[in-house]
């Protein structure tokens, strides 16, 4: 703002005006900070998962071994085959297994293979010829002698990339054929006690093993043959493989379990199979399709033969009965026929979570079989079942499993009995046996599991209702089991 004086000279006045100071400047602006440059998207840090632990390296030589021991009660039903009322009875039967893996590749420093062997024993006894008389035994680890043997010894090599794999030795051949898928780190079908489901459909083994007169074709655990397996594996979906194995019918009856020569081998198992195993957009396995058949060249025995395993059950006190099957028996001629064959197909599906070892989830699986009604003891068998794989959040690793298994015996079995009877012989006949099993296995610790069950066995031996002579039948089974398996 300006400041003005007036001054008066004589008349005149003069108006004086200084000059105006100057206005203050206006208050500076506060100096903002130097601004911080900022990183554009493109070059934020990408997150980066954890890398997964590596998988764990099996030792190039490693022992591995097992104790299973399978008890069995019959609540109700079922008939002793020498006795004359229903026997409430036990049995506990035992297998105890000692084996080894070793890469002599790994060992040598070179590009050779694997052998891997496994020496079991099995004790014990059977509730199924004892207190039940049904077909397959409701103890999966009863059977095919008790007796100490060679479960496997053999040379595995791969081959061509491993898209070829090569076995060669005394081979089992049920870890290779109609065996089960590999679901949570095992067998699919080894979460059952019954030996109908357990290990593999019991059908073919029926047909094909140690019959009257027969050949010992399909070894199943824990028999093995001498012989080698080819299988071709042009990528990780895909198999097809075929075997030739010594069929020997005496192999452990007469010649131990550990007998590795060719004496007493009737002619040769032939098995076959291709197998599709269906992934997720993950890679991860949620179901397998297999299809296989068999033909075994031994000179055997037609089905007739099977006729002297049905001798009565429970009629010990019918003297005369038992001795008019005896005489029917005796009067079937040696009928004998060049081969056996059969043929098979499975299919198992994951429905819900997981397949991985220790993971949760739920898969179904049906099996079906058929065999040459000209020398076999079951034409038709049908088998399947749902695993539930981690039960609660809390329990991971148990199982709770529900199974069923029908066998059909031959037709023309039945149209024999039918003659004899008519013949005036006192005969069983034979239709369907049937078996569904409930069961839970409780993962006690790592090396420990424990699995109590039921089985209610239908029908046992197929045996049907016999109006000579005031003959009974085996009733309706019910069965109570418990089988621990420890691993080490």
């Amino acid at each position: 703002m300006a400041l003005c004086a007036v001054a008066v000279v004589g008349t005149a006045a003069t108006l004086a005006c200084a000059p105006a100071a100057a206005d203050p400047p206006p208050p500076a602006a506060a100096a903002s900070p130097a601004a911080v440059p900022q990183p554009s998207p493109s070059s934020l840090p990408v997150p980066v998962a954890p890398a997964p632990a590596p998988a764990p390296v099996k030792p190039a030589f490693s022992l591995n071994g097992h104790i299973v021991s399978e008890f069995a009660a019959n609540a109700s039903g079922g008939i002793p085959l020498g006795g004359t009322a229903v026997d409430r009875g036990t049995a506990l039967s035992t297998e105890v297994g000692l084996g080894f893996d070793a890469d002599i590749g790994r060992l040598t420093g070179s590009g050779a293979g694997i052998v891997h062997a496994l020496v079991t024993t099995r004790f014990g006894s059977n509730l199924s010829s004892t207190a039940v008389g049904n077909q397959v035994s409701v103890q999966e680890i009863y059977g095919d002698g008790q007796t100490t043997r060679i479960t496997f010894f053999d040379y595995e090599q791969k081959l061509l990339h491993d898209k070829l794999d090569v076995e060669l030795g005394k081979i089992n051949e049920q870890n290779d054929f109609i065996a089960g898928s590999t679901y949570w780190g095992g067998n699919l079908y080894c979460f059952y006690q019954n030996n109908n489901i357990c290990g593999t459909p019991a059908g073919i083994p029926n047909n094909n093993g140690i019959t009257p007169g027969g050949s010992a074709g399909y070894n199943y655990y824990p028999s093995s043959m001498l012989g080698v397996r080819l299988k071709a594996s042009p990528n990780k979906n895909f198999y097809v493989e075929a075997a030739v194995l010594q069929a020997d019918p005496i192999v452990n009856t007469y010649h131990g379990g550990g007998y590795l020569g060719l004496y007493g081998s009737t002619g040769a198992e032939l098995p076959f199979e291709v197998g599709l195993t269906l992934r997720n957009r993950a890679g991860d396995q949620i179901g397998d399709v297999r299809a296989g058949a068999y033909y075994n060249t031994s000179n055997v025995r037609d089905f007739s033969a099977y006729e002297s395993g049905f001798a009565i059950a429970g009629n010990a006190s019918n003297a005369a009965g038992l001795a008019s099957n005896a005489a029917a028996i005796a009067s079937l001629p040696e009928t004998y026929v060049r081969g056996q064959s059969g043929a098979d197909i499975q299919l198992d599906h994951l429905i819900e979570g997981d397949s991985g070892a220790g993971k949760r989830g739920t898969a179904v699986f049906v099996a079906a079989e058929y065999s040459d009604p000209n020398t076999a003891l079951i034409s038709t068998y049908v088998d399947g079942g749902i695993v539930r794989h981690g039960t609660l959040a809390t329990r991971p690793l148990d199982t709770l499993a529900i199974g069923f298994a029908e066998m059909n015996f031959n037709p023309r079995l039945q149209q024999l009995q039918l003659a004899l009877r008519g013949a005036g012989y006192v005969v069983p006949y034979n239709g369907s046996e049937s078996v569904v099993e409930l069961n839970y296995g409780w993962q006690a610790a790592k090396w420990l599991v424990v699995r109590p069950g039921m089985q209610y066995v239908l029908n046992p031996k197929g045996e049907e209702t016999n109006p000579q002579a005031g003959l009974t039948v085996p009733g309706n089974a019910l069965v109570f089991g418990l089988a621990t398996d420890v691993t080490f």
